[in-house]
């Protein structure tokens, strides 16, 4: 049979990666194939890989979920030394670990709240990250924009952490305040370079980020 098999001279070969609609390869649709295939049976994945932020965030998010980002409780089982003890910075009270950092501290725990509060969403903690982000995803917000809102998890998580990190590397002083206009910041950018058309101005998107498609709205 393979001796009946005749090939062309003049087609020209190609790899084709069946896990992207035109065929090619890149390292993000690997990355999700595999997390994927890993994690099949835990329905939390199918809010990570939404494509609603960076694929660096979205990356983050992944590692936090698994509890395995830089947070002082995972360096510790490192072995690493840490010179300012283990509690957390923010607030002094507990070990910093990955659900207390981004679920239970009253300091975080304040952006939360403060950005449920421009939706009109009552919060209440779960005190554990996979819950925020389950319910978050599971909210029914009517006619407020679910784009936004999505993608607002992972602004809240990213923003917290880069300000935490400024905290303990850099001194700089603590704002739940500030964290949250960070996080407003971002997400107005992030819309506004995702989607341009519905979204295509970063000021209107910062004033009301509750809107849906601010340009039908003008």
């Amino acid at each position: 049979m393979l001796h009946e098999l005749q090939l062309s001279k003049e087609l020209k070969n190609d790899l084709i990666w069946k896990k992207e609609t035109y065929g090619k390869y890149t390292t993000k649709s690997f990355c999700k194939y595999t997390f994927d295939t890993i994690n099949n049976t835990d329905g939390i994945w199918k809010f990570v890989w939404v494509n609603v932020a960076p694929h660096t965030v979205e990356m983050f998010v992944w590692q936090l979920l698994h509890g395995k980002i830089g947070v002082k409780e995972e360096l510790i089982k490192r072995r690493v030394h840490l010179d300012n003890g283990v509690l957390s910075v923010l607030c002094n009270k507990k070990v910093e670990s990955c659900d207390h950092l981004f679920a239970k501290c009253n300091e975080t725990w304040k952006v939360w709240v403060r950005w449920c509060k421009m939706w009109g969403v009552s919060w209440i903690s779960l005190g554990y990250v996979r819950g925020i982000l389950e319910l978050w995803n599971r909210y029914q917000l009517r006619s407020l924009d679910k784009r936004t809102w999505r993608m607002a998890f992972f602004v809240v998580v990213w923003s917290i952490w880069k300000d935490r990190n400024e905290t303990i590397l850099r001194g700089k002083e603590w704002d739940s305040g500030n964290c949250l206009e960070l996080a407003r910041i971002r997400v107005a950018e992030w819309a506004n370079a995702k989607w341009p058309r519905e979204f295509p101005s970063i000021l209107d998107i910062y004033r009301q980020p509750t809107k849906q498609d601010q340009q039908t709205r003008r």
